[in-house]
């Protein structure tokens, strides 16, 4: 099962690939068959993740290896983790402070990992990206963030549920009496 935050990364990934054919694009990944976005700015360079317990030592040491060794001019962890030592500017997104407000739905390691490198990540990017206002907000209740350093960008909805008219649209619509625009 792809999660939220590996949804929000391909999707952007796919997006910038779309929007900006000059900067080149470089995907960390331990999963590189979860990334299908033919594009020539996109690279992908994996990271074997063996188990889940060794996420801290993939974020701490395979990240900023990788990022040395591939010369990349800034590092957006996805998230929200950053490494704690980085050759380049960071920014992180944080899609949410569950962990924090519902612990219990965290094994113990993915807890202790978030609790104690979230709050450094956020305050060590040059942006923090929330995906709402409100998350927005949590943060910067909750680390002292400066305002300016974080902004909130909604995720849009994938292509995916991009509308289409079947052939029979229009006779249901008049079978049910429906309005010219409804969801």
């Amino acid at each position: 099962v792809v999660g939220g935050p590996a949804t929000y990364a391909r999707e952007l990934i796919g997006a910038l690939a779309r929007v900006d054919t000059v900067n080149e694009y470089v995907v960390i990944t331990d999963a590189p068959e979860r990334l299908a976005v033919p594009a020539p700015t996109v690279r992908c360079v994996y990271a074997p993740l063996h188990a889940s317990f060794l996420q801290p030592l993939w974020d701490h040491g395979w990240v900023p290896y990788l990022v040395r060794r591939h010369g990349i001019d800034l590092y957006h962890g996805t998230k929200g983790m950053l490494p704690l030592w980085c050759p380049c500017p960071q920014v992180v997104t944080v899609h949410d402070l569950a962990v924090y407000h519902q612990p219990e739905t965290f094994a113990w390691v993915q807890r202790v990992h978030q609790r104690s490198h979230t709050p450094c990540a956020a305050r060590h990017a040059v942006r923090v990206i929330a995906d709402s206002a409100h998350g927005r907000q949590d943060l910067l209740e909750h680390f002292q963030l400066p305002p300016a350093r974080v902004i909130a960008i909604p995720l849009a909805a994938s292509a995916v549920f991009t509308a289409h008219s079947a052939p029979d649209d229009s006779r249901i619509a008049t079978e049910l009496a429906l309005p010219d625009r409804y969801v």
